[in-house]
């Protein structure tokens, strides 16, 4: 009615979009969004599981090349920092569904997937890399608490989720006894620190001595709340041992990649690490895969000269990463989606 096509036309308003849309009729509103979107795509806001997307057609901008950047970075342990909302969950997702010699997703439907992309040209990198590598995902995304108890608790959840992939193909890995998966108690203090250590260990022998990968999303998430609880030396103190014991003159450790906001220094987690590669929104490494450049926004309008790619322009396009000059990806997601 009156009143949805009112609220429209404010949404529009709202996200940027040029004020001569208001003068716009409902079809011509209709007409917009058609010709806006690619093909049949839909928006996932807030999904940044990689397969998911992709078996829901969902808007994707080709940030692929992200992928073969990190296999080549010489640098064991990459730790990027990107402001909130700028792709890093959904490119490690990427990262692991790509790398990943466990999948938990249909192979042919993704390969197809990724040999339509930018990263599917080098047909020599995809043979070679393509889920060719054991990979461990960790998410500290929900690792949280009021207390280090209640973050401990949360912490061993996120843990449990780490192994849960593995499970099965480890089932006869006597080091596994040592865990109650079914447990809602965690275990001791000093197993848990151990754990992704552990973790790569069983993988790497399971996987014929192939060194592994570890992703790590939201690695600050734990201490930025320990901060704001007040207790962070007890946070700083386990996290400390926990990431040193896996990522530090690890033989089993390939690389890893940690996606966070802020560098935590108070702890030291990262200043003993060896071969450590922070990437900070001043770096030019990695800057052009967090982000929508002018060019990738501009596949979303089928007239190149469109003036509404001024308007997404002039509210959206205030960053710059390294050397490149970015567009917001949840402000410009959230404009094409009303």
């Amino acid at each position: 009615g009156m009143m949805t096509m009112i609220s429209v036309l404010l949404a529009l308003l709202s996200a940027g979009a040029a004020g001569a849309l208001i003068r716009e009729s409902a079809n011509s509103i209709a007409a917009f969004k058609r010709s806006f979107l690619p093909s049949e795509s839909v928006v996932l806001l807030g999904n940044s599981n990689f397969d998911k997307i992709v078996e829901c057609n969902g808007v994707f901008i080709d940030k692929t090349l992200f992928i073969k950047e990190f296999v080549k970075c010489k640098k064991e342990v990459s730790v990027i920092l990107r402001p909130r909302r700028f792709g890093k969950s959904s490119n490690l997702s990427m990262l692991n569904s790509f790398l990943s010699i466990n999948p938990t997703s249909d192979a042919k439907e993704i390969r197809s997937f990724f040999d339509r992309c930018r990263i599917g040209e080098d047909l020599d990198f995809m043979s070679r890399n393509f889920r060719q590598h054991p990979v461990i995902w960790l998410n500290l995304k929900d690792c949280a608490g009021n207390s280090w108890q209640e973050m401990f608790n949360n912490l061993w959840i996120c843990v449990r989720d780490m192994y849960l992939p593995h499970l099965e193909q480890l089932s006869d890995a006597p080091a596994l006894r040592q865990f109650d998966f079914h447990s809602g108690t965690a275990p001791s203090s000093t197993l848990v620190q151990w754990s992704l250590k552990l973790l790569t260990e069983m993988l790497y022998f399971k996987h014929g001595r192939k060194r592994v990968i570890v992703l790590v999303d939201e690695y600050d998430a734990p201490l930025n709340c320990a901060f704001r609880k007040g207790f962070y030396d007890e946070a700083s103190s386990f996290f400390g041992i926990f990431f040193s014991r896996a990522l530090k003159d690890n033989n089993y450790l390939k690389q890893a990649c940690l996606m966070g906001i802020v560098e935590v220094r108070g702890a030291e987690i990262l200043s003993t690490l060896n071969n450590i590669h922070v990437c900070s929104v001043d770096k030019v490494d990695f800057s052009e895969h967090f982000g929508f450049s002018v060019q990738e926004v501009s596949v979303f309008f089928e007239d190149k000269n469109d003036n509404r790619i001024a308007s997404v322009l002039e509210w959206y396009d205030g960053y710059v990463i390294g050397s490149t000059t970015v567009i917001n990806p949840w402000s410009f997601l959230n404009f094409i989606e009303l």
